[in-house]
Protein backbone atom coordinates (compact mmCIF):
# COMPACT_ATOMS: atom_id res chain seq x y z
CA UNK A 1 0.00 0.00 0.00
CA UNK A 2 1.47 3.40 -0.87
CA UNK A 3 0.59 6.70 0.94
CA UNK A 4 -0.44 9.90 -1.63
CA UNK A 5 0.48 13.01 0.33
CA UNK A 6 -2.39 15.02 -1.62
CA UNK A 7 -1.88 18.52 -0.55
CA UNK A 8 0.35 19.72 1.74
CA UNK A 9 0.07 23.96 1.87
CA UNK A 10 0.25 26.89 4.28
CA UNK A 11 -2.35 29.37 4.67
CA UNK A 12 -1.97 33.12 5.48
CA UNK A 13 -3.63 34.11 8.95
CA UNK A 14 -6.92 35.09 7.00
CA UNK A 15 -6.66 31.63 6.08
CA UNK A 16 -6.49 31.74 2.48
CA UNK A 17 -4.07 29.20 0.89
CA UNK A 18 -0.41 30.31 -0.29
CA UNK A 19 1.38 27.63 -1.42
CA UNK A 20 0.49 23.94 -2.09
CA UNK A 21 2.42 21.15 -2.58
CA UNK A 22 1.62 17.86 -3.97
CA UNK A 23 3.84 14.98 -3.34
CA UNK A 24 3.69 10.97 -4.05
CA UNK A 25 5.23 8.54 -1.58
CA UNK A 26 6.04 5.56 -3.57
CA UNK A 27 5.11 1.84 -1.84
CA UNK A 28 8.44 1.11 -0.68
CA UNK A 29 8.98 4.89 0.85
CA UNK A 30 9.20 5.15 4.86
CA UNK A 31 5.90 7.16 5.44
CA UNK A 32 6.34 7.42 9.57
CA UNK A 33 9.67 9.39 7.94
CA UNK A 34 7.74 11.62 6.15
CA UNK A 35 4.86 12.21 8.18
CA UNK A 36 7.23 13.07 11.57
CA UNK A 37 9.02 15.45 9.07
CA UNK A 38 5.52 16.95 7.84
CA UNK A 39 4.57 17.08 12.09
CA UNK A 40 8.17 19.12 12.73
CA UNK A 41 7.47 21.58 9.68
CA UNK A 42 3.31 21.63 11.14
CA UNK A 43 4.55 22.12 14.77
CA UNK A 44 6.46 25.29 14.10
CA UNK A 45 3.26 27.34 12.29
CA UNK A 46 0.37 24.87 13.09
CA UNK A 47 -2.44 27.55 12.63
CA UNK A 48 -0.60 28.17 8.83
CA UNK A 49 -0.28 24.60 7.93
CA UNK A 50 -3.01 21.75 6.52
CA UNK A 51 -2.24 18.39 5.39
CA UNK A 52 -4.62 15.65 3.72
CA UNK A 53 -3.67 12.28 3.27
CA UNK A 54 -5.09 9.51 1.20
CA UNK A 55 -4.33 5.56 1.38
CA UNK A 56 -4.27 3.76 -2.25
CA UNK A 57 -3.45 -0.01 -3.13
CA UNK A 58 -1.45 1.49 -6.54
CA UNK A 59 -1.45 -1.88 -8.21
CA UNK A 60 -3.55 -3.93 -6.29
CA UNK A 61 -6.83 -2.24 -7.16
CA UNK A 62 -9.48 -4.24 -9.18
CA UNK A 63 -7.80 -7.32 -8.76
CA UNK A 64 -10.87 -10.14 -8.69
CA UNK A 65 -9.95 -13.02 -5.73
CA UNK A 66 -11.57 -16.49 -4.91
CA UNK A 67 -12.45 -17.14 -0.82
CA UNK A 68 -13.36 -20.60 -0.69
CA UNK A 69 -13.67 -21.78 2.82
CA UNK A 70 -16.79 -23.74 4.54
CA UNK A 71 -15.99 -21.27 7.93
CA UNK A 72 -18.92 -18.70 6.78
CA UNK A 73 -17.59 -16.29 9.91
CA UNK A 74 -13.68 -16.43 8.70
CA UNK A 75 -14.71 -16.42 5.25
CA UNK A 76 -17.05 -13.04 5.37
CA UNK A 77 -14.32 -11.40 7.80
CA UNK A 78 -11.22 -12.45 4.76
CA UNK A 79 -13.44 -11.39 2.53
CA UNK A 80 -14.37 -7.76 4.19
CA UNK A 81 -10.91 -7.48 4.65
CA UNK A 82 -9.71 -7.88 0.83
CA UNK A 83 -12.58 -5.35 -0.11
CA UNK A 84 -11.33 -2.79 2.10
CA UNK A 85 -7.75 -2.99 0.38
CA UNK A 86 -9.64 -2.97 -3.19
CA UNK A 87 -10.15 -5.87 -3.93
CA UNK A 88 -13.07 -7.56 -5.61
CA UNK A 89 -14.15 -10.94 -3.72
CA UNK A 90 -16.50 -13.76 -4.53
CA UNK A 91 -16.90 -16.25 -1.42
CA UNK A 92 -17.73 -19.97 -2.06
CA UNK A 93 -18.37 -22.88 1.22
CA UNK A 94 -17.49 -25.60 -1.10
CA UNK A 95 -14.76 -25.89 -3.85
CA UNK A 96 -17.18 -27.34 -6.48
CA UNK A 97 -18.83 -23.75 -6.02
CA UNK A 98 -15.90 -22.22 -6.94
CA UNK A 99 -15.03 -24.83 -9.78
CA UNK A 100 -18.66 -23.57 -11.14
CA UNK A 101 -17.36 -20.13 -11.58
CA UNK A 102 -13.59 -20.64 -13.02
CA UNK A 103 -14.74 -18.68 -15.72
CA UNK A 104 -15.07 -15.29 -14.18
CA UNK A 105 -10.80 -15.86 -14.31
CA UNK A 106 -9.61 -14.52 -10.65
CA UNK A 107 -6.22 -13.43 -10.10
CA UNK A 108 -5.59 -15.26 -6.70
CA UNK A 109 -7.84 -18.11 -5.37
CA UNK A 110 -7.62 -18.57 -1.28
CA UNK A 111 -8.73 -21.71 -0.53
CA UNK A 112 -9.18 -23.54 2.68
CA UNK A 113 -7.97 -27.25 3.09
CA UNK A 114 -11.13 -28.39 4.93
CA UNK A 115 -14.39 -28.30 2.82
CA UNK A 116 -16.40 -30.56 4.66
CA UNK A 117 -18.65 -28.98 7.36
CA UNK A 118 -20.84 -27.39 5.78
CA UNK A 119 -21.72 -29.95 2.74
CA UNK A 120 -20.58 -33.52 3.77
CA UNK A 121 -18.41 -35.09 1.20
CA UNK A 122 -17.37 -32.04 -0.04
CA UNK A 123 -13.70 -32.33 -1.57
CA UNK A 124 -11.18 -30.87 0.18
CA UNK A 125 -8.99 -28.27 -0.54
CA UNK A 126 -5.77 -30.23 -2.24
CA UNK A 127 -8.21 -32.24 -4.59
CA UNK A 128 -9.94 -28.50 -5.49
CA UNK A 129 -6.67 -27.38 -6.01
CA UNK A 130 -5.36 -30.27 -8.46
CA UNK A 131 -8.92 -29.53 -10.17
CA UNK A 132 -8.41 -25.64 -10.24
CA UNK A 133 -4.66 -26.20 -12.49
CA UNK A 134 -5.86 -28.50 -14.58
CA UNK A 135 -8.47 -25.85 -15.70
CA UNK A 136 -6.44 -23.13 -15.18
CA UNK A 137 -2.58 -23.66 -14.85
CA UNK A 138 -1.96 -19.67 -14.06
CA UNK A 139 -4.07 -19.09 -11.70
CA UNK A 140 -2.41 -18.01 -8.27
CA UNK A 141 -4.26 -20.19 -5.53
CA UNK A 142 -3.19 -19.64 -1.94
CA UNK A 143 -3.68 -22.09 0.71
CA UNK A 144 -5.38 -21.41 4.02
CA UNK A 145 -5.90 -24.25 6.66
CA UNK A 146 -5.94 -24.75 10.36
CA UNK A 147 -3.53 -27.34 9.32
CA UNK A 148 0.26 -26.89 11.06
CA UNK A 149 1.60 -30.25 9.42
CA UNK A 150 4.72 -29.80 7.28
CA UNK A 151 3.61 -32.71 5.20
CA UNK A 152 0.45 -31.04 4.54
CA UNK A 153 1.56 -27.96 3.57
CA UNK A 154 4.35 -29.77 1.22
CA UNK A 155 1.73 -31.29 -0.80
CA UNK A 156 -0.18 -28.54 -1.41
CA UNK A 157 3.00 -26.81 -2.35
CA UNK A 158 4.22 -29.65 -4.66
CA UNK A 159 0.59 -29.65 -6.31
CA UNK A 160 0.86 -26.14 -7.42
CA UNK A 161 -0.37 -23.65 -4.37
CA UNK A 162 2.13 -20.54 -4.43
CA UNK A 163 1.63 -20.40 -0.23
CA UNK A 164 0.17 -22.37 2.54
CA UNK A 165 -1.00 -19.78 5.55
CA UNK A 166 -1.50 -21.00 8.89
CA UNK A 167 -4.81 -19.82 10.53
CA UNK A 168 -4.46 -17.66 12.67
CA UNK A 169 -3.86 -14.04 14.43
CA UNK A 170 -1.36 -12.99 11.55
CA UNK A 171 -3.20 -15.16 8.78
CA UNK A 172 -4.59 -11.58 7.33
CA UNK A 173 -0.93 -9.87 7.56
CA UNK A 174 0.09 -12.73 6.28
CA UNK A 175 -2.17 -13.14 3.10
CA UNK A 176 -1.47 -9.22 2.97
CA UNK A 177 2.11 -9.28 2.26
CA UNK A 178 1.94 -12.30 0.01
CA UNK A 179 -0.66 -10.28 -2.44
CA UNK A 180 1.47 -7.18 -1.88
CA UNK A 181 4.70 -9.13 -2.90
CA UNK A 182 2.80 -10.05 -6.84
CA UNK A 183 2.66 -6.66 -7.87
Amino acid sequence: MGVRIRTLGCAGADGKIRKTTRLCAAANTNFLQIFLVLIQIASRKPQLFYLRLETHLFVMENKKIFVVDDDKMYATMLADHLEEQGFAVNTFATGEDCLAHLGENPDFIILDYYLDSEVPGAKNGLEILQEIKKADEDVRVIMLSSQEHYGVALQTIAKGAIYYVIKDLQSFKEIDSILEGME
